[in-house]
């Protein structure tokens, strides 16, 4: 058995000398058993198996074609005596320039951002895969609808993505949905009927507004915006069908929904019925999503149309699932974090909703009880609402659930579940069944905290589409004294690097050519500044 040292894709290449005739057998897998044996029961129907077979005597070179592999460990097995004379893996992924950069004073966190880059290049081969080893491998929209922003940061994926949003247009039904998987697998209709989704189907609109967001290309944007419009329609045709009067505008009620998918220590049933009530916030998210698109492509009645919507929705869900006590209907940890984040909380409401959410965090001793919904979005709805420490808190933790814990237990990618070992590296058990048919180790949803890593810790957000014009706003907090990064844009690199030293906080930024940086210190102090590199300097006390 060879351990590779990092959870991949890829092929081996494998170099022999044997007689002719020798049968070798590898199998390939993510983790090993107690005893050091190949672990594959997670594999499900994929066997992960190639078989070689030797055509001649003496040294034989074999480099697999048309198929990858998901994988740490390879097991070797030959039916005679060979002499293996070299052992490479040749890691695969699509063409796609790495342009993010991120490390800080946290090895963990350093780890986690490298785990990400490393779930990304796994899953970015010719489609946005949910993971490379299993027997899916398939471009699940809910993944890459919650991953797309940090994917953004991390490479340049404006080609990947366009061709993949073509795949999507096609298999897009006339209604407006989209299926779960694209290219679309008969295999995971959810449902025969033809339904929008919340999450997986707003894939529609996320991705889109994320790659228009990182390279400003209108022409991109205009290309999508009939699909995102169906699909936001399709949305809205859902929500209208719930009730009468301020209720029509209120996703609450569908014949299925994904739910808070993989949230931790419940079971499939448990994520499924929370589905009604986080739908609401992802179909706000599309319709400001179209009425900045709109706003974008100079379609105003399109603007005014969703602008309205949007102040309905809002309006409705204040009235009717926010108390003023703070609480919401369905009191669970991603319903406060996407009501939050996605703007659905009026203002005079804000502060004690966040502060229920907070009370959630520390009753789970800042564990993120979340699933596909609230975890890309929980440390920004507790950072941008007065609870810093408690985001930091959370980030930082390395007890399970949580990504740290994932990072101290060996891993080299992100966790379909991060509770899917236990503190003994052993595979969980749900109630009496084990859940080894639903644990990847490399799956990127998870990633999507990498977003905060660029836009809070570095503090780098586009303010123009393409980064024509750009915040530098960062937002130090927990063990934290340092962290630095950059981001390779359509105008040049962006450097952000801060420091704590001496009871000084100390930041250097770089801003490109062509480009206009609005620069704001922990403080609230505030620069506008053109191309150029730039010091700036607190005092203990001011941060």
């Amino acid at each position: 058995v060879y351990d590779f040292g990092q959870n991949h894709a890829g092929v081996l290449r494998v170099v022999v000398d044997a007689p002719r005739g020798t049968t070798i057998t590898i199998r390939h897998g993510e983790i090993l058993n107690e005893e050091g044996s190949l672990f594959t029961k997670n594999l499900r129907k994929a066997r992960q198996e190639l078989t070689l077979i030797c055509g001649e005597d003496g040294m034989q070179d074999f480099l697999p074609c048309f198929t990858f592999m998901g994988f740490r460990y390879a097991e070797l097995k030959a039916d005679r005596p060979i002499k293996i004379l070299d052992v490479e893996s040749i890691v695969l992924t699509s063409d796609a320039k790495k342009t993010g950069e991120f490390s800080c004073s946290d090895p963990l966190l350093t780890r986690l951002q490298q785990n990400i880059q490393w779930g990304q290049r796994s899953n970015f081969i010719e489609i946005p895969t949910d993971c490379p080893q299993r027997d899916e491998r398939m471009g699940w929209t809910g993944d890459i609808a919650v991953f797309a922003s940090a994917a953004a940061f991390n490479r340049d994926i404006s080609a990947f993505m366009q061709k993949w949003l073509c795949d999507l247009r096609l298999d897009q039904r006339k209604n407006g949905t989209l299926p779960v998987t694209v290219p679309e697998i008969k295999t995971y209709a959810p449902t025969p009927f033809h339904i929008p989704i919340a999450i997986w189907g707003d894939a529609a609109t996320m991705v889109p507004w994320a790659v228009y967001l990182a390279y400003g290309d209108k022409q991109f944007l205009a290309a999508q915006y009939d699909s995102m419009k169906r699909y936001t329609e399709a949305e809205r045709r859902a929500a209208a069908a719930c009730g009468f009067g301020q209720a029509r505008y209120l996703w609450n009620h569908n014949l299925f929904q994904y739910g808070d998918w993989c949230a931790a220590g419940e079971n499939v049933g448990q994520w499924k019925r929370k589905g009604n009530f986080l739908a609401t916030a992802f179909f706000t998210n599309s319709v400001a999503i179209m009425q900045k698109a709109a706003r974008a492509l100079g379609r105003t009645d399109d603007q005014r149309e969703y602008a309205a919507l949007l102040e309905n929705i809002r309006n409705a869900f204040s009235e009717l699932c926010c108390r003023d006590d703070g609480t919401l209907k369905g009191d669970f940890q991603s319903n406060y974090v996407c009501a939050l984040y996605f703007g659905l909380i009026p203002a005079e409401k804000k502060p004690a909703v966040a502060k229920r959410l907070v009370a959630l965090v520390r009753q789970k001793d800042h564990r993120a009880i979340t699933g596909f919904a609230g975890t890309p979005y929980i440390a920004f709805a507790l950072a941008d609402n007065g609870y810093v420490e408690d985001a930091y808190k959370l980030l930082q933790n390395t007890k399970c659930p949580g990504w740290l814990y994932t990072v101290k237990a060996g891993g080299t990618t992100i966790w379909e579940r991060w509770d899917a070992l236990d503190e003994n590296g052993h595979i969980q058990k749900m109630g009496r069944q084990s859940i080894t048919d639903m644990v990847s180790f490399n799956h990127y949803a998870y990633g999507a905290v990498g977003d905060f890593f660029y836009r809070r810790i570095l503090g780098i957000e586009p303010v123009e589409a393409g980064y024509k014009h750009f915040m530098i706003r960062p937002v130090p907090g927990g063990t934290l004294t340092h962290a630095e990064g950059s981001l390779d844009t359509i105008y040049g690199k962006i450097e952000s690097q801060w420091k704590i030293e001496n009871n000084k906080f100390k930041l250097k930024v770089t801003i490109p050519a062509n480009t206009h940086g609005t620069i704001i210190l922990p403080n609230g102090e505030r620069y506008e500044v053109g191309s150029g590199s730039y010091q700036y300097e607190l005092e203990n006390g001011e941060f």
